[in-house]
């Protein structure tokens, strides 16, 4: 039972391997991430912050718009494509590597 007057889902999955196919496991893990955080050309995956649980919960998936349709007050915009300029720049890519962080936004 969830904690926002709805009965949620959760589901476990524990996986046991012998150590010396322990790689196996590891790959397994990696495309199950990979395949989650997979995106579609001409659409848009928005998330929902839940505080309580500290989490980021997959919503719904929306076809993307031109940025010039998009409505924000004043200076919001600059703002906001300055800061995804930046961290898509080849700097902040190296930085993330050079400090061994993943280069995505949570």
């Amino acid at each position: 039972v969830g904690v926002s007057n709805a009965a949620e889902l959760y589901t476990n999955l524990v996986l046991f391997t012998k150590r010396e196919t322990s790689q196996v496991l590891a790959q397994f893990c990696q495309e199950l991430v990979q395949e989650s955080e997979r995106t579609q050309a001409g659409f848009v995956n928005v998330f929902e912050w839940h505080p309580t649980q500290q989490f980021w919960q997959a919503r719904v998936v929306c076809p993307a718009r031109r940025i010039e349709s998009v409505v924000l007050d004043e200076g919001v915009k600059e703002r906001l494509l300055g800061d995804i300029e930046e961290f898509l720049g080849e700097d902040t890519r190296r930085w993330y590597k050079e400090h061994g962080i993943q280069h995505k936004r949570e």
